[in-house]
This record gives structure tokens, C-alpha cells and sequence, in this order.
């Protein structure tokens, strides 16, 4: 089952859940392909408990990945790093935990620089935020909550804090989270399945709050879309329908 698919040329992260080591019992798993040389690279750790490195260039496909999550890997977020040649990959897993993956764009070699932990239900949805510059790691999960990383400290990543419903945030699984920037000033979204839109600034502090007629399942930005270039949010309902909210907040 897959679960998350993102692009960050040249590579492709994918996140998944499959056979490992034990029979019927699938696990979280997450691979990524350069598709300029074909590499493949998978994600995750070994009996010794370090990353597991890739295989050669047009060698054999990994038969047996190693386990990134203990459960299905549900969302991916990469922040490339050009001058350092690093791409920092985030995946977020049914498990509850956040894995911070650092990739050595051209040596191929990953390792796992820290499990961020915090949520206690799955993690449904990762977003770096703000969008033009990310500093911050923004987290929805299954428990209600959104939670902020620093990712400001290249190995130490912590925890901001969450939003829930005592901060006004959501009374059911925040599903989608979507960063925009409007008059100079940046805010991202949340979705959840309590059919609840909510808009934060760039101190967590609620905006806007819409209620929808179907749990939001689904957020991303059409950027320039609206009167005067301002973002429009894309929200996918669970009924099937698609709305196109522009934010006001302020």
C-alpha cells in the first residue's frame, strides 16, 4: 500500500507499507530513486540499528528493504541543503514518529539523524514551513494535533509545541496541512476530518476558521491564483468534491 509519493529532482521518495523480516506482519517502508543514474536507495535501519546504505548503480533491486516505521509511512517532506550537498528528508509514519533523514546527494549515503517524537497517533500530513525559507517542520496526526519542529539546528530538531483543541485547533485528526505567504506575512492551513479549515499565523495564532460540509481529507495552494496574485487553498473532501477557499486573515 502506498501511502506518500514526492519529487525533489532528481529524486523521487516514496512511502509505503510491505513485507520485511517477519511473515504477515507488513511494516513501514520508504525508498527513493535518483532518476538521473537510476539509483535506488532505500530507507531505513538495520539489525545494528544504522541506516542502511544503497546498493550500486544498476545493481539488484532491494528485495527485503529495511524498516523505516514500524507502520505505514503516510507522508514525506524534503528541504535540499545544495551548499552543504545534503537533502533532509522527513517521514512521518502510522507509528506516531517523525524520521529525519540526512542523504548525501552524490554519494548516495543516508542516516538516520534523530526520531522526533511527540505525537501519540499517526502522523497524517508533514509541511516545511514558511514556504519560501522553511525554518520550521509543521506535523498533523491522527491524535487531534499539530505540532511545530525547529529545524533551524542542522542535527538537533525540537519540538515547538502543539496545536489543539485548547489553542483552538482541531477536535478530530488534522488530515492536511498547506503553508502560503500573503502581504509579506506567512500562515499555513490545517485541515482535519471535524470539517474544520483553520488558518495560523506565524506565531500559531488562529486566524480563520471555516467550517466545511464534508472532513477535509486533502490542502495544498494554487499560488497567483486570485485578484492580485493571492493564494487560493485547494481542499479535498472527503465526499468527493474539491473547494477553492481564498484566506483572509488578519
Amino acid at each position: 500500500e502506498i501511502g506518500c509519493v514526492l519529487a525533489s529532482h532528481p529524486f523521487l521518495v516514496c512511502g509505503y507499507e510491505g513485507a520485511n523480516n517477519i511473515p504477515n506482519v507488513p511494516v513501514g517502508l520508504s525508498r527513493i530513486w535518483n532518476v538521473e543514474t537510476g539509483q535506488e536507495i532505500a530507507l531505513g535501519l538495520g539489525e545494528d540499528g544504522q541506516a542502511v546504505q544503497p546498493q550500486p548503480t544498476g545493481g539488484a533491486p532491494v528485495a527485503k528493504p529495511p524498516t523505516a516505521h514500524s507502520r505505514i509511512v503516510d507522508c514525506v517532506a524534503v528541504r535540499p541543503k545544495p551548499a552543504e550537498n545534503i537533502l533532509e528528508i522527513y517521514t512521518g509514519g502510522a507509528d506516531g514518529f517523525i524520521n529525519f533523514w540526512q542523504l548525501h546527494v552524490t554519494t548516495g549515503q543516508v542516516r538516520l539523524g534523530q526520531r522526533l517524537e511527540g505525537h501519540v497517533r499517526g502522523v497524517l500530513c508533514l509541511e516545511l514551513f514558511p514556504k519560501s525559507a522553511p525554518t520550521s517542520l509543521l506535523s498533523g496526526s491522527a491524535d487531534h494535533t499539530v505540532r511545530w519542529w525547529n529545524m533551524d539546528d542542522a542535527e538537533t530538531k525540537t519540538s515547538r509545541g502543539a496545536l489543539s483543541a485548547a489553542e483552538s485547533g482541531h477536535t478530530d485528526e488534522a488530515a492536511a496541512i498547506a503553508a502560503f505567504g500573503l502581504d509579506n506575512a506567512e500562515y499555513f492551513a490545517s485541515g482535519s476530518k471535524d470539517r474544520s479549515l483553520k488558518v495560523w499565523d506565524a506565531m500559531g495564532a488562529i486566524q480563520v476558521s471555516i467550517v466545511t460540509h464534508s472532513p477535509i481529507l486533502a490542502l495544498d495552494t494554487a499560488l497567483s491564483a486570485g485578484p492580485n496574485g493571492s493564494p487560493v487553498l485547494v481542499v479535498g473532501l472527503q465526499d468527493g468534491t474539491i473547494e477553492l477557499r481564498q484566506p483572509n486573515p488578519g
